[in-house]
């Protein structure tokens, strides 16, 4: 059975990914907690921010900010997919976007719920990889579990001691859109922290390809100066047999 990962307070789990295939690395203060596949093409990271307000998210900024930030780093971005979802009488809301870069395109799902006065996100982000179908991808979105039920929607308002005025919240509408900013970014920032991964364990696969066609070159190389040397040596008695014969 495969071991989970809680957050800190204890509110989020989500499966720790296969060992064998993946490890943990650090790739930025915005993640709680990351781990890439060994060929770096595969990315999960968990984040958290403040939602003191308990503001409920709202799927058409989010998924406007996610788009947003990906076109930060990639272009000819589409988002393939988005929804709201109930798990555990949570809101959970979930995207999927594609982008390009180079030769190279990149896959994005991320699951959102906001409880207990913060905003939790789990992503997965593949270079090559579609996170809509891919299992280990698909896997970690799906083990996404609020533990702890909800009831009702947000938090209500406290009424103010007679005598003060009430203080009455931000709009929702600008909060809901800063907090949507915020999550923007951080799809960002673990965008762009998942391909330089990729990149540079490209780089390093690649580097050791072209190391070992050197070693596979090296032989046919030294027969070819024996061939050469050997010319060499054999011209001049072929000059001189010539001569003679002449």
């Amino acid at each position: 059975m495969a071991d989970e990962w809680n957050t800190p307070d204890g509110m989020i789990s989500v499966t720790v990914p296969d060992p064998t295939r993946f490890v943990e690395v650090k790739i930025g203060p915005e993640a709680l907690v990351a781990w890439k596949s060994m060929d770096g093409n595969l990315v999960m990271a968990f984040a958290e921010l403040a939602n003191p307000k308990e503001e409920r998210l709202r799927l058409s900024p989010v998924v406007e900010g996610f788009a947003n930030e990906f076109r930060k780093t990639f272009k000819n971005v589409e988002i393939l997919h988005s929804s709201v979802e109930q798990h555990s009488g949570h809101e959970v809301l979930v995207m999927t976007g594609r982008g390009e870069k180079e030769e190279f395109t990149a896959y994005s799902t991320q699951v959102i719920t906001s409880t207990g006065g913060k905003v939790y996100k789990a992503m997965a982000t593949g270079i090559g990889i579609d996170t809509r179908t891919d299992p280990d991808a698909t896997a970690f979105i799906a083990s996404f579990k609020p533990l702890v039920s909800r009831q009702g929607g947000a938090t209500a308002l406290v009424p103010a001691p007679v005598g003060q005025p009430v203080q009455m919240p931000p709009e929702p509408n600008a909060f809901v859109k800063i907090i949507s900013n915020k999550l923007g970014f951080f799809a960002g920032m673990l965008l762009f922290a998942a391909f330089f991964v990729f990149v540079i364990v490209y780089l390093v696969r690649l580097s050791r390809s072209r190391d070992t066609d050197d070693d596979d070159e090296r032989p046919i190389r030294r027969r070819r100066r024996r061939d050469d040397e050997d010319d060499e040596e054999e011209r001049p008695k072929r000059r001189r047999r010539r001569e003679e014969d002449d």
